[in-house]
C-alpha cells in the first residue's frame, strides 16, 4: 500500500491537491532556503506548500524520545537537479507534486487511494 499525504491550498474556486513522494536515505543538497523544526514531518510539508518557492524537503529525525524532526525546505527538486540528490543516512527526501485542482472529492475517488491526511491552509 502506498501512503500519500494530501495538502490542499485555496486556489481560485477550489484546492490545489499536492502529494509528497518520499525517498529514504537521501537528501537534496545546495538548495536549502529555510530550516524548520517540527513535531511531525507533515508540519514541514505544510510549511513547504505555504512557501511559493519550496518544491521539496529533507527530513532528519532528531535524537529525542519524540517524533520531532528538522526539515530543510528546498527551492528545487530531484527532477530539476538530480545531481544534487545524494545518499544521506538518517534523512528522508520528500518531493512535492501538484496532482490536480480539486473543487470537491466524492467518496468513490477517495476509496482509490489511502489518504494519510488532508490539510486546508487558508489565510
Amino acid at each position: 500500500m502506498k501512503w500519500i499525504t494530501l495538502l490542499c491550498v485555496p486556489f481560485v474556486a477550489g484546492c490545489r491537491m499536492t502529494k509528497f513522494t518520499k525517498e529514504e536515505g537521501a537528501a537534496l543538497e545546495n538548495h536549502v532556503i529555510k530550516t524548520v523544526t517540527a513535531n511531525h514531518p507533515m508540519k514541514c510539508e505544510q510549511d513547504c506548500v505555504g512557501m511559493p518557492l519550496c518544491f521539496s524537503i529533507n527530513v532528519h529525525a532528531q535524537k529525542l524520545p519524540s517524533d520531532w524532526v528538522t526539515c530543510d525546505l528546498n527551492n528545487s527538486s530531484k527532477t530539476a537537479d538530480p545531481q544534487d540528490l545524494v545518499p544521506k543516512t538518517g534523512y528522508r527526501y520528500h518531493q512535492m507534486t501538484v496532482s490536480a485542482l480539486v473543487v470537491g472529492m466524492n467518496s468513490e475517488k477517495a476509496n482509490n487511494m489511502h489518504v494519510l491526511s488532508v490539510h486546508f491552509l487558508c489565510p
